[in-house]
């Protein structure tokens, strides 16, 4: 995973992934869960959570639909709080 954002700034990309991680929460996946589901790593994933770094909106991305598909919901980037910048 690497340390870049797509349209967001680096303080919105880690209030992302911190909702991300409550989201994650609330619906009791675990890190293994999604890094098995998305191939990353588990401590990818949980660097990820933690907000220590700003990812590509990709990335983004491709852990919400691994919560959507282990869940069988379908959240989307409002449900995480996404408001990219305006630049």
């Amino acid at each position: 995973m690497e340390e870049n954002t797509d349209t967001l700034t680096q303080e919105q990309s880690r209030q992302v992934c911190r909702n991300l991680a409550q989201l994650a929460k609330q619906v009791r996946l675990t890190q293994e869960a999604i890094a098995e589901k998305t191939g990353y790593k588990q401590a990818n994933i949980s660097r990820l959570f933690s907000g220590r770094f700003s990812p590509r909106l990709e990335v983004i991305f491709t852990v919400l639909k691994a919560i959507n598909e282990l869940t069988n919901q379908s959240f989307t980037l409002t449900d995480i709080d996404v408001k990219p910048s305006i630049a």
